[in-house]
């Protein structure tokens, strides 16, 4: 690996690790996909991932509806299997409705928000991570490839955006988490 990436690897650990230690880390379905179906060259890349959260106590999880999407993006029943082993080895924590108050109305709440910014893109899933994210903005962070399905600057501050290499191809990835304060003023706007 050549020193450069050794660098941005040790930077992205150091600045990720200032505000994940001891936190929860949620995953969203496009990431849990592409780690649980990495080919046995690449399975270094969640091997990296796992390895990085106990370096700095930090802890994976995801929410039921993530699992749901996950699960169901599996056809085959064997895939789906190996789909609910990777879930049960890779989740530490499971979030719910039912650990959020009023879970319905702050997702409609933040549809809303979405619309008068005319973000279209966040799906049912979207919506459901954000409310987790607004009900603990300063112990549950989000990785996501689809950064534009949330609106950041406004609900949503970016703490890092890390490149995946796999081959010739490289993916970012967002780490997010709430700005209550952006959601309180936005809410506050809608009247």
């Amino acid at each position: 690996m050549s020193s450069t990436l050794e660098q941005l690897k040790a930077r992205l650990e150091r600045d990720l690790s200032e505000h994940l230690s001891g936190k929860y880390l949620m995953f969203d379905t496009c990431v849990m996909s592409k780690l649980s179906s990495v080919g046995d060259g690449e399975k270094s890349i969640t091997a990296e991932i796992f390895s990085f959260a106990n370096r700095i106590n930090c802890i994976p999880g995801v929410s039921e509806y993530i699992q749901v999407e996950f699960l169901r993006s599996h056809q085959n029943y064997q895939k789906f299997i190996e789909a609910q082993k990777f879930l049960d080895k890779f989740a530490k924590k499971r979030l719910g409705e039912n650990d959020v108050p009023n879970f319905y109305e702050n997702m409609i709440t933040i549809d809303r928000i979405n619309q008068k910014h005319d973000l279209k893109g966040a799906s049912f899933v979207d919506l459901t991570s954000a409310v987790f994210l607004q009900h603990w903005p300063n112990s549950l962070f989000f990785v996501t490839a689809n950064i534009k399905d949330f609106l950041c600057g406004r609900l949503f501050d970016i703490i890092s955006v890390i490149p995946v290499i796999s081959g010739h191809t490289t993916n970012l990835l967002g780490v997010i988490k709430a700005n209550k304060d952006g959601f309180i003023e936005e809410r506050g706007k809608l009247g």
